[in-house]
């Protein structure tokens, strides 16, 4: 992750490039405030895994300010993951303060690109500088399943029995399974049977 601090003395300025990724479009950022957003741009993450959003701001006015940050709610899914997407804090002049914003990928999330919008505002204090907005996108990537090792330990039960088949036992009479282990690492390994469906005493 990185981050990048972007001000707005009161004049036009142009996007800048910080690690060959554009930043946002700076013409409603505040003097008033400073914003520093990791991550600063486009953001990629699997889903399961929770996308965290820090924010930090500098009150560099000479007020003391109540202000509000928030994912708005046309950021749809961005804003339904995450927890706590309304949040405020208040700073003294030459004063800073970080906010998180935990946002929970479920697992069933659709792979895609989603767009999040993030405002800072100070009505009663800065309305000159505020709002101040942040646009970037999440990527969601579908989660890879986990992959059986070369080494890993294989079994195999004879006679074979499925849900569909199970194996014909006969009152009085003892059934017979056969379980085979295969050992494919390197290591001596212990293995132990446990069957979770025969009585204790069976």
């Amino acid at each position: 992750m990185s981050s990048t601090e972007i001000v707005y003395d009161g004049q036009q300025q142009p996007n800048k490039i910080v690690e060959g990724v554009p930043e946002p479009d700076l013409q409603t950022w505040g003097k008033s405030l400073t914003l520093i957003a990791n991550p600063s741009g486009d953001f990629a993450i699997t889903a399961g895994e929770t996308f965290e959003l820090h924010i930090t701001l500098v009150n560099q006015g000479h007020l003391g300010a109540i202000i509000d940050v928030y994912i708005d709610e046309t950021s749809t899914s961005v804003w339904e993951w995450c927890a706590i997407p309304h949040q405020r804090l208040a700073l003294s002049p030459q004063q800073s303060a970080e906010v998180v914003f935990e946002c929970p990928v479920p697992p069933q999330a659709t792979p895609g690109i989603y767009n999040y919008f993030l405002v800072v505002d100070a009505p009663l204090h800065y309305p000159e500088d505020t709002p101040i907005h942040h646009n970037a996108n999440l990527q969601v990537l579908p989660q890879v399943a986990s992959a059986v090792r070369l080494d890993d330990p294989t079994f195999s039960l004879i006679p074979a029995t499925t849900s569909v088949e199970p194996a014909i036992a006969i009152a009085g009479q003892p059934l017979t399974l056969r379980l085979i282990v295969n050992n494919r690492d390197r290591r001596v390994d212990r293995f132990r049977l446990h069957c979770t469906d025969v009585p204790p005493n069976g």
